[in-house]
């Protein structure tokens, strides 16, 4: 699975975590279960989920070494289509508190 350097660079600190009880950025142990739950490749091809709200959306990221976008979208579309931008830079967004302003 390819995955963007910057999310992988955020692994090597944190392997998942929660943010305020309402961001949850996947590990290493759950990425592949969550992308296979989410049937991220059959809906988003070409993307990668790399965490969820815990209320029904999910955060995606382009599968591309040097993505930095994170996109969010509801679970129950999964297409790419309708995501929305969350933020330019996964590492800033994180060390902003993973503020979410769609």
């Amino acid at each position: 699975m390819v995955l963007p350097h910057v999310y992988k660079e955020l692994l090597k600190h944190t392997n998942g975590c929660s943010i305020g009880g309402e961001v949850l950025l996947y590990g290493t142990e759950d990425i592949a279960e969550r992308n296979a739950t989410w049937e991220v490749q059959q809906y988003a091809s070409g993307y990668v989920a790399i965490g969820d709200d815990g209320g029904g959306q999910v955060f995606l990221m382009r599968r591309a070494e040097e993505e930095k976008k994170v996109w969010i979208v509801d679970a129950g579309v999964m297409d790419p289509q309708y995501a929305e931008l969350v933020a330019e830079d996964l590492l800033s967004w994180v060390n902003e508190g993973c503020f979410i302003e769609v």
